[in-house]
């Protein structure tokens, strides 16, 4: 009974007191003065620079606080969906014909150009055909996709690379009903992109992009000892 009594004296008299004061006050160096949790190390007594929020306006233009480049217009977002559609049904289209033409019963049948020129399955022709097809989709979907880059990043020249894209489409004639399906989707796109929102996007990139004017330097540059230093 008495050793039991005692652990209690001792608690109160002092040593467990004594060591909670230390590490409270271990734990109070530790502390972060502003969220209030336990941290390392003392605080700075300066805070840390950090560079300000990037303004919403950049040389005139309105721009996104997350990304720091114009706002995209709906527009644009809309072209990137008619474009990549456009895309998506020329690989649909190439990828139903190669499925049915590597059935030698099928083959006259898989796209509209072997049922026109009728090539003999496994001869020459039916191989380059084969080939020039390869060449054609990969046309086809390239155009569309390299024309919602452009579009999306600000460029110009994606108005002149949507009529490429539209071209590329209408290759689709040569396959099936898949492959023509983009011809639809690259001329949404093409109209999508002389919107007046679509030219205020590029006008706004074209703004963002100039050169910053490059201050004047100075021509009446006197080289060597000054005379009143002669």
């Amino acid at each position: 009974m008495s050793s039991h009594d005692d652990a209690p004296r001792r608690t109160a008299s002092g040593e467990g007191p004594a060591t909670a004061t230390t590490e409270t006050s271990a734990g109070a160096e530790h502390a972060d003065p502003e969220s209030g949790s336990q941290g390392f190390g003392t605080p700075p007594a300066t805070p840390i620079a950090t560079l300000p929020p990037l303004s919403p306006h950049a040389g005139g233009v309105p721009v996104s606080p997350r990304t720091g480049e114009p706002v995209r217009r709906r527009s644009i977002v809309a072209t990137q969906v008619a474009f990549w559609a456009s895309a998506l049904c020329a690989g649909i289209g190439y990828s139903w014909y190669w499925f049915q033409a590597m059935h030698k019963g099928q083959f006259h049948t898989a796209s509209w150009v072997t049922g026109w020129l009728h090539p003999r399955p496994g001869g020459m022709w039916s191989l380059l055909l084969a080939c020039g097809l390869a060449a054609v989709v990969a046309a086809m979907v390239a155009l569309p996709c390299v024309t919602a880059y452009q579009a999306w990043t600000g460029h110009r020249f994606a108005r002149t690379l949507s009529w490429w894209a539209l071209g590329g489409s209408l290759l689709g004639v040569l396959f099936n009903w898949w492959a023509v399906a983009a011809i639809p989707c690259a001329l949404v796109g093409v109209v999508l992109l002389r919107l007046g929102s679509s030219r205020d996007y590029f006008a706004e990139w074209d703004t963002l992009r100039a050169p910053a004017p490059q201050p004047e330097l100075p021509t009446d540059v006197f080289y060597g000892p000054l005379p009143r230093f002669q």
